[in-house]
């Protein structure tokens, strides 16, 4: 694995060195390590997980300032965010360099996402339903199937805990927006049996115009709003002392205003999005040595464009998935079997040649700890009743220098299916279409004491039968390869996060892959106390290319770089209420992470919080 063409790596590799003095000083902190399950599918402490793990919970989805997913992604290792404007605008994820279906996106367990393009609406979903998020970068999709070649981001929405704990917010700041959340979790019954939780959400904002009128004079430029409302609640019972039930409920519906440089200048083009997911879960502990977990889900993603005055486009997903996965003790180790299927379905005013995918899985999962070594493993088979199948493996080692420092490597292979647009939109589409493949090697070094938690990885995917083109062919290959960091800390009572990428994205012909950045990170300072709390974070992007559609051929422009100043905090007025303040892209950055469309100015956001 080499990284010739970008020296830049050296730095990140010196804020891991950086961040190991800070170990000692935060060895008097021993906080409650997380827990994390999506990075082998078995619980785990965060330290014992091999892929690269990060997970937010509660407390830093509220200090980060922001109110959707894309804005809490951007800026931690390995992530980059394109966006098609403001709020609401669509938004690409680029995990690793992975395109925008090649990264998995979970809500409570349940695969959501559009067979039409591949990928999840996230910029519908806001933080003010979510509990906590893991993010597990890499290759791992010997334990999810398709679309987890870059990485898999799991949202948990809010659930019920012991005792009872209301909320509420109310926010209003620039561009008119306004924003309103409350809700309610707690336990009841004899020992807290049954736990539930409720909460409401609404955000609207008056927003930008959603494309620079200088680089496109025919578009509207009037300002492009985007308003969101949404629900979620939870329930689970525990039957007794081996048996429990659970439910989860996400109801989201998004409308944002975009510009059309191919209609009149003075449409109003609008774009809805809703969102549906229902999981149901029943757990079992048949034995002390024995789980077992079945999973009922369903989901709807809705997309219809709609421009007034002019004949609605519609394009719907809907899924149904069950799987029943079993846990095995093995002294050392344990075992996981599971096996499941999943129907989706397209209905759209396009004429697809074909409405439906189904999907069956078998996957076999291993994890051991034996000494100073620790051992995952995993192999999966998928078949797809439109593409054929396709067998994944993952095999990941780890190795305990000293209590410190611990050494990792893996190796996994991965396929991506087709997207429905590559294969059946009518006149643009190719139903020969292979799906793609890749292969990952990534050897990382983690470093752990007290507080601390830092983590370097070197890593490269290789990917053949890429898709390309229009119509769509199986055709290019690409490579990716980078250094990445990540790391966290606590001293004397402050909050210290730091994420650092170098990455070279480049397809056969060497050229760098549209909209992703050779080089990005943040770095987070905060503190939380009885009376106050602060958060600030630094987030810069390296520059980055795009094509120009506005000219044929497509041309190759750059994107510059840019660097984000977001601060956050809130005063505490009363025993139960808060004095809240926001203010993104401090310092009125002007940049764009696709051309033409602006992202968001300066914001600024004054609430109150009620939390008793």
């Amino acid at each position: 694995m080499s990284l010739s063409k970008a020296p830049a790596p050296r730095a990140a590799a010196g804020a891991l060195a950086l961040l190991v003095p800070t170990f000692a000083l935060a060895q008097g902190a021993t906080p409650l390590e997380p827990v994390v399950v999506s990075a082998s599918g078995f619980e785990q402490r965060i330290t014992e997980a091999l892929p690269h793990t990060t997970v937010l919970g509660e407390a830093e989805i509220r200090a980060s300032g922001q109110t959707d997913l894309p804005g809490l992604l951007r800026g931690l290792a390995g992530f980059e965010v394109a966006q098609n404007g403001g709020h609401g605008a669509v938004s690409t994820v680029f995990l690793r360099g992975a395109a925008r279906n090649q990264s998995l996106l979970l809500v409570d367990g349940v695969r959501v996402g559009s067979l039409t393009v591949g990928s999840a609406a996230i910029e519908q979903i806001p933080l003010d339903q979510i509990e906590r998020v893991e993010i597990v970068r890499g290759n791992v999709s010997a334990l999810y199937g398709a679309n987890a070649v870059g990485g898999v981001i799991q949202v948990f929405t809010k659930q019920g805990r012991p005792g009872t704990q209301p909320y509420a917010l109310v926010e209003v700041g620039s561009q008119a927006s306004r924003r309103v959340s409350a809700g309610v979790g707690g336990s009841l019954g004899e020992g807290g049996a049954t736990r539930y939780s409720l909460g409401l959400s609404h955000f609207r904002t008056e927003g930008e115009t959603a494309i620079d009128p200088r680089q496109a004079p025919g578009v509207n430029p009037d300002r492009d709003g985007y308003r969101n409302v949404g629900l979620n609640a939870s329930l689970s019972h525990q039957l007794d002392a081996r048996h429990r039930l659970a439910a989860r409920l996400l109801l989201q519906d998004g409308r944002v205003q975009y510009d059309s440089a191919f209609a009149p200048t003075d449409r109003v083009n609008l774009l809805d999005t809703a969102l549906r997911n229902l999981a149901l879960d029943w757990d079992a502990r048949f034995t002390p040595g024995w789980r077992a977990k079945l999973s009922l889900a369903a989901f709807e993603e809705q997309s219809h464009d709609v421009s007034r005055g002019v004949a609605e486009t519609r394009f719907d997903t809907e899924g149904h998935q069950i799987e029943w996965r079993h846990e095995i003790d093995l002294g050392p180790g344990q075992a996981a079997v599971s096996f499941g299927t999943a129907r989706q379905k397209v209905r759209s005013t396009t004429g697809y040649t074909a409405q439906r995918r189904d999907t069956d899985h078998l996957a076999l999962a291993y994890q051991a700890s034996f000494g100073p070594g620790q051992l995952q493993a995993a192999l999966r088979h998928d078949d797809h009743s439109d593409v054929g199948s396709a067998t994944t493996g993952l095999l990941a080692t780890g190795w305990q220098l000293d209590e410190t420092f611990k050494l990792i490597g893996s190796v996994s292979n991965a396929f991506n299916v087709p997207t429905f647009n590559q294969l059946y939109f009518p006149g643009f589409s190719n139903p020969d279409l292979k799906p793609e493949k890749a292969r990952s090697v990534e050897l990382g070094l983690q470093a752990a004491a007290g507080a601390s938690l830092g983590r370097l990885a070197l890593f490269r995917t290789r990917y053949r039968d890429l898709i390309a083109g229009f119509p769509a062919t199986n055709i290019a290959r690409a490579e990716v390869e980078g250094l990445e960091f990540s790391g966290s800390t606590e001293w004397a009572g402050w909050r210290l996060r730091a994420s650092a990428t170098f990455q070279r994205p480049e397809d056969d012909q060497g050229e760098t892959l549209i909209r992703r950045a050779r080089h990005f990170g943040s770095v987070e300072i905060g503190r939380n106390t009885t009376q106050w709390r602060v958060n600030g974070q630094l987030v810069h992007g390296g520059s980055r290319s795009d094509l120009d559609f506005g000219s044929f051929p497509a041309a190759r422009v750059t994107l510059e770089r840019h660097t984000l100043l977001n601060l956050s905090g809130a005063w505490k007025l009363a025993p139960a209420l808060w004095l809240t303040g926001r203010v993104l892209n401090a310092t009125d950055e002007r940049y764009q992470t696709v051309l033409s469309y602006p992202s968001a100015g300066r914001e600024l956001h004054v609430g109150l919080e009620w939390r008793p």
